[in-house]
């Protein structure tokens, strides 16, 4: 699968910062007639130095998307987009949302879940 930063050209491709979108999620990627993969939806992105991690922002993003530890501390850095991708793949591979209030209280947050299902699995596994 290509992924492409559908961003435009005012945005210069020899950046020297990394761009850290906030807002990864399934509404904010596209897809081409090709099913090429474009991210979109550039409203909460900010640029980061990669190796920096001492900058401190507002939290943004979408809830059950957003990163816990970025939530916590509000550091920029790429791990938020890691984060948010591995919601993303979740929610492709359970056809679940990130967050589902209807569920029993175990099941309303969708990662959780799956980690809970994931490790009971691999303690029965195990024993």
């Amino acid at each position: 699968m290509n992924l492409d930063l559908g961003m435009g050209s005012n945005w210069s491709s020899s950046l020297l910062k990394k761009i850290i979108h906030r807002d990864v999620k399934s509404s904010n990627i596209l897809l081409t007639e090709r099913f090429k993969a474009k991210v979109a939806n550039f409203r909460c992105a900010r640029l980061g130095d990669v190796e920096t991690t001492d900058v401190v922002t507002k939290v943004q993003g979408t809830l059950g998307y957003l990163d816990p530890e970025y939530m916590r501390t509000h550091q920029l850095t790429p791990k938020i987009d890691v984060h948010s991708f591995g919601v993303l793949i979740i929610e492709i591979l359970t056809g679940r949302r990130p967050i589902e209030s209807k569920r029993s209280p175990k099941e309303v947050v969708t990662i959780r879940w799956v980690s809970f299902l994931f490790f009971s699995s691999f303690v029965h596994m195990h024993h």
